[in-house]
């Protein structure tokens, strides 16, 4: 997967948001195609833009999570 476009709402954050849910539409078919609905996302700035695309255009079916949160989750017994 490319950049998810994060970089840029510095500077426009329209075209951060189409370039969010263009990785999104990307997640969700991967989703369909192998029923898996965890992702994890290495980038920080990645997770925090796929994230506020799915809040904005309401999609549910992705659990998503930052690395660093998930780890230190799972590390301390969470789920």
């Amino acid at each position: 997967m490319i950049c998810c476009g994060a970089p840029i709402s510095l500077i426009d954050s329209k075209t951060a948001l189409i370039l969010g849910r263009d990785k999104l539409n990307e997640l969700l078919e991967s989703v369909r195609e192998t029923n898996i609905n965890k992702v994890v996302m290495a980038c920080p700035c990645c997770y925090s833009n796929i994230y506020n695309a799915m809040q904005k255009f309401g999609v549910k079916e992705i659990q998503l999570y930052d690395i660093a949160s998930y780890i230190v989750t799972h590390i301390s017994g969470g789920d």
